[in-house]
């Protein structure tokens, strides 16, 4: 079988993952590495797959690569800002702690706003 794989360079090596099967990944120091790694795990998690009885799925994933203008032309469009996916990954890790510390910061709050409610009461 020929399954797709989709490789991500992050800071420190190549992560590896399969669309046709989830939760099968691997990574790997440089990009070769990575693919040999992932050929292994895919080996590994099928045989599980087999294991459990569960049934294998066939390949169906397909990659291609789109074109797009360069500059991008956000500029064309008002309020849209398109941005390259590790960074529209890393604003939206960003806003997502920016939520957690004001809910953090509420509930840090609210016990002192209870005793103080109580005492002036």
């Amino acid at each position: 079988m020929r399954y797709a794989v989709v490789l991500e360079k992050t800071k420190h090596n190549w992560g590896v993952w399969i669309p046709d099967l989830p939760g099968c990944v691997s990574t790997g120091r440089t990009m070769a590495e990575a693919l040999t790694n992932v050929r292994e795990a895919i080996i590994l998690h099928l045989a599980g797959m087999m294991d459990d009885g569960d049934p294998i799925p066939d390949p169906v994933t397909v990659a291609e690569y789109v074109e797009v203008p360069t500059p991008m032309p956000s500029a064309q469009t008002p309020g849209i800002v398109i941005l390259p996916a590790n960074e529209e990954i890393k604003a939206i890790h960003a806003a997502n702690d920016l939520k957690r510390r004001k809910a953090m910061s509420r509930r840090n709050k609210a016990p002192a706003l209870r005793k103080t409610q109580k005492r002036s009461q």
